[in-house]
């Protein structure tokens, strides 16, 4: 009896036991097994023989998001992207945590060229692990093949110091990226670091390609300091101007004349940094008929710029007179300062400001001084010099005389477009709100005026590069409240143009 009451106690004992702690199962295990097999064959290439076994593991009770991750990794590798795409859809869904998994969705995005997927998803897994060399350097290429080159440079180099084994790629692309936004000293030297960082022989041999063209274009550089601009045609005026500069009266008659332009710049220092020089700006108009309105400008330049990718600063300073027929009309003094911003590869934006000295001759009230601001965007829309541009500007003249004191705000926006055929077309509109701080003192009322004005171009390359025919036609109405001020005005131009 005694024997009888211990064995049921140790079966009680047993019983809770196994209430607490229930037997694994036999599937359970299985599953594990089969995904261990798996994950083996995988990593040995054995994709067929992969795939059987995570599905075994699935049926036998393993981990579901865990051996759907593994299946997608399994299928992206032989390439059966919707299979691949399916399975990693899925792990995200049961856990979107899993060690890998942004990394292998990020991959098959990339094999599909969703580059912008792609490089949101590298770029998730490069800030959470900066120990993961190859998601940075994927995240840059992504940025390099949808053409992001200033966005794609610090993951190249980036990854380019992580790893030797990279260092070579990641040079090249930077080269590329440095070229493409065109900071070509930064370009060259990582053209340069290729050859050492690499034993790829085609990787040296397109760094080299690039190497000689870039060197070749800094040469070029170098025996060239200078440029220089020459434009003269033949010119229909419906409304002749009477003034060089801030026009407001106008002849009431058109004339054809003949028009001349030239300009040029020679630099005196030039390093990769800093540009200096000077420069010089003529135009000259000779009317058939009211040669009384013929009109000379000269203007002398003194620049020096400074560059610091992607930034460039400029300050320039330029003497101007202005004849007209014949006789000392005006004298001015301008002060320039600029910065140009390259955004990235597609966007440049300018920031313009100008201080103006005013000497009329005929005209003493008009004395004064002129302050101006500008801000431009270009987009470029091509590899071939298409663009889109627009700006805002204001003008703000203080003169000695009261009545010549303004306000001017200037709105514009074009696209320029090359074709193939060297043809260059380019279409601008202008809009232009001016608005005098007193009243006239002869009309009697404060002056406000609305300009608009457009114009279209085409320029066609000739026989030699630095040959060009170009035909302009500009269109302009001015509304103002005092009727004298109102007018409208358009201009044909035929000309040749040469730029070397």
């Amino acid at each position: 009896m005694h024997s009888m009451q211990k064995m049921l106690s140790v079966c009680v004992v047993i019983l809770s036991v196994l209430a607490v702690f229930p037997p694994v199962t036999a599937s359970g295990s299985s599953g594990n097994t089969y995904f261990d097999l798996g994950v083996f064959a995988y990593e040995g290439g054995k994709y067929e023989e992969a795939v059987g076994n995570f599905n075994q593991a699935l049926a036998t009770g393993a981990d579901k998001g865990l051996v759907y991750h593994y299946l997608g990794k399994t299928y992206l590798a032989m390439e059966k992207f919707d299979d691949a795409s399916y399975y990693l859809d899925w792990a995200s869904k049961m856990n979107p945590e899993l060690p890998g998994l942004t990394y292998d969705r990020a991959m098959l995005s990339y094999r599909l060229s969703q580059y912008a997927a792609a490089g949101d998803l590298f770029t998730e897994v490069a800030d959470k692990e900066p120990a993961n060399v190859l998601a940075r350097y994927y995240a840059g290429i992504c940025l390099f093949k949808q053409e992001n080159y200033n966005d794609a440079l610090p993951f190249f180099i980036a990854a380019g110091d992580q790893s030797p084994t990279l260092k070579g790629n990641c040079s090249y692309y930077a080269g590329i990226c440095y070229a493409k936004v065109g900071d070509s000293p930064r370009a060259l030297t990582q053209f340069k670091n290729v050859s050492a960082a690499t034993d790829d022989e085609l990787l040296k041999k397109y760094a080299a390609s690039w190497l000689e063209l870039y060197e070749a274009r800094e040469k070029a550089k170098v025996e060239k300091p200078y440029e220089l601009y020459a434009k003269v045609g033949v010119q229909y005026d419906s409304n002749v101007v009477l003034e060089p500069v801030n026009a407001d009266i106008y002849a009431n008659d058109d004339d054809f004349a003949i028009v001349g332009y030239f300009s040029g710049t020679y630099d005196l220092l030039a390093t990769d940094a800093w540009r200096g020089g000077v420069g010089y700006t003529h135009y000259q108009t000779g009317y058939s008929r009211l040669s009384e309105y013929a009109v000379i400008g000269s203007i002398g330049q003194l620049y020096v710029n400074y560059r610091a990718h992607p930034f460039t600063f400029s300050l320039s300073y330029l003497p101007q007179y202005y004849w007209v027929d014949a006789d000392s009309f005006l004298m001015r003094h301008q002060v320039r300062p600029e910065l140009l911003w390259k955004v990235n590869d597609k966007v440049i934006t300018r920031l313009t400001a100008s201080y103006y000295k005013n000497n009329h001759f005929e005209d003493n009230g008009r004395d004064g001084n002129t302050v101006e601001a500008s801000f431009d965007a270009f987009y470029r829309l091509g590899e071939e010099g298409s663009y889109l541009l627009g700006g805002i500007a204001y003008e703000k003249e203080n003169a000695e005389n009261n009545n010549y004191d303004c306000g001017e705000y200037r709105l514009k926006l074009g696209i320029t477009m090359v074709f193939p055929s060297d043809v260059q077309v380019s279409a601008v509109a202008k809009y232009y709100k001016k608005v005098f701080k007193n009243e006239d003192t002869f009309f009697g009322v404060q002056r406000e005026d609305n300009r608009y004005q457009g114009s279209f171009s085409v320029e066609k390359k000739l026989c030699y590069d630095w040959l060009f025919v170009a035909g302009e036609f500009s269109l302009a109405k001015n509304d103002s409240n005092i009727d004298s001020f109102t007018y409208k005005r358009n201009v044909t131009t035929l000309s040749l143009v040469a730029r070397y």
